[in-house]
């Protein structure tokens, strides 16, 4: 047995364990920052156990490790800090798989080093109870995206808790979003542009956020949307812009390499608005520390989607919101012609 109190012996401890990849290894941790392959290079094959918790798991973090070929479970309220081989022994500490507690300047933490055969993994496993596996693919990716829409709920709700290891925006092109396991969802927005923010709506914002009204009208004047019915635009789900002329129905013409997520969704009674009163709002296009889905500036990827744009005419209506399987297929096969010539 050997004590570790300091983050370098820990990591290293912790790579030692998990470098034979001939091993059965398991990895049994409440959280995964957003990049867990600094610590852990070579997680094929391995089974890791974690907490799909808002703020603590990060879910760029589990999709580069089921990119890699880990197998991944989720174990809700799961606090334990296990890392586990058949060949390296096991270290056991408080430490999360995140820069947070493995990363310089990070947070204090203590482990222990058990040698081989030491640990009893199984008896271990059997105490986690009900976990969701990717054997359950449905379930599994219906709980990675609701990590998704969470995480960007808690970094909006908590900007001063932004992690340490938080990526920026997202260099990840279109292609290689559409080739992952586990890709994050986002939705095409159709919007009409107008100049100001119907007041009332701002207001019922306001109240429902408890703050100032100056300071929300302050923020919210350009991050937010209007248009003419309901449709299916979700709110905390990264959205793309497509923008109409200003209060005339119209093809879009205009594609903006922006993300944004909106927070909050109502409708105004203001008669200015009669044509658009459906109104969804945001204080910030994109919090810090929210996941996006890819680099929406990528040529190839603006340059396949205008196509689409003008391709589809008014029918792009019907492709608005959660972009579905059949938009995804229509965009990669422009894409990919881009790409190839």
């Amino acid at each position: 047995m050997e004590y570790l109190f300091e983050a370098e012996a820990i990591r290293q401890a912790i790579k030692k364990v998990m470098d034979d990849t001939t091993a059965r290894r398991i990895a049994i941790v409440g959280f995964i920052g957003a990049d867990p392959l600094k610590w852990i290079r070579q997680p094929r094959g391995m089974d890791i156990y974690c907490w799909p918790k808002p703020g603590g798991t990060d879910p760029r973090g589990i999709v580069k490790l089921l990119r890699e070929g880990a197998r991944v479970h989720f174990v809700m309220n799961l606090h334990a800090k296990v890392y586990y081989s058949s060949k390296g022994g096991t270290v056991l500490g408080s430490a999360n798989w995140s820069d947070h507690a493995l990363g310089e300047g990070g947070l204090t933490e203590t482990a222990i080093w058990l040698p081989t055969g030491a640990f009893p993994i199984d008896e271990q496993l059997a105490k986690l109870g009900a976990a969701v596996s990717m054997d359950d693919a449905e379930k599994f990716q219906a709980m990675l995206q609701k990590l998704y829409v969470d995480h960007n709920i808690f970094y909006r709700a908590n900007p001063g808790m932004v992690a340490i290891d938080n990526a920026a925006q997202s260099t990840c092109t279109f292609g290689e979003w559409a080739a992952q396991p586990g890709r994050q969802q986002w939705q095409l927005g159709l919007w009409y542009e107008a100049p100001d923010p119907p007041l009332d709506a701002v207001k019922e914002y306001a109240k429902l956020t408890s703050d100032d009204l100056g300071l929300v009208i302050e923020q919210v004047c350009s991050n937010y949307r209007a248009h003419s019915n309901p449709s299916n635009i979700l709110v905390n789900i990264p959205t793309l812009d497509c923008a109409f002329g200003a209060l005339e129905r119209q093809t879009p013409s205009k594609i903006r390499p922006i993300w944004w997520i909106p927070s909050f969704k109502t409708t105004t009674s203001n008669p200015k608005f009669s044509e658009m009163k459906h109104i969804w709002l945001a204080r910030e296009n994109v919090p810090s520390g929210s996941p996006i889905p890819f680099d929406c500036k990528e040529k190839n990827f603006l340059s396949a989607l205008q196509t689409i744009v003008g391709l589809l005419g008014e029918k792009i209506d019907t492709f608005q919101g959660p972009v579905s399987d059949e938009f995804v297929d229509l965009l990669l096969k422009h894409y990919q012609s881009l790409r190839g010539a």
